[in-house]
């Protein structure tokens, strides 16, 4: 049970580095002066913007199927030593 409740406190950086993500995304389109109600395609600074962060999101997602992975070895390796 204590390398589950250590495995859960892992993904405490993954969470943390996905909201610092969006944060910084929102605070550069702001910045870009991006306004939602805008209608069309979207122009370069913010098409570049959103590819980038597309690309950090996909190495988060690839990052959070790993910890996932181990936690299911975790898991099975828990209930086979329980004899469950």
């Amino acid at each position: 049970m204590e390398l589950k409740n250590q495995a859960v406190f892992e993904c405490v950086p993954l969470v943390e580095d996905y909201a610092q993500l969006i944060q910084e995304f929102l605070e550069q389109l702001s910045r870009l002066g991006f306004q939602s109600a805008k209608k069309g395609a979207l122009p370069l600074r913010e098409r570049t913007l959103v590819n980038r962060t597309l690309g950090r999101l996909e190495q988060l997602e690839l990052r959070r199927l790993q910890m996932l992975e181990q936690f299911r070895q975790l898991d099975a390796r828990s209930a086979a030593g329980s004899g469950s």
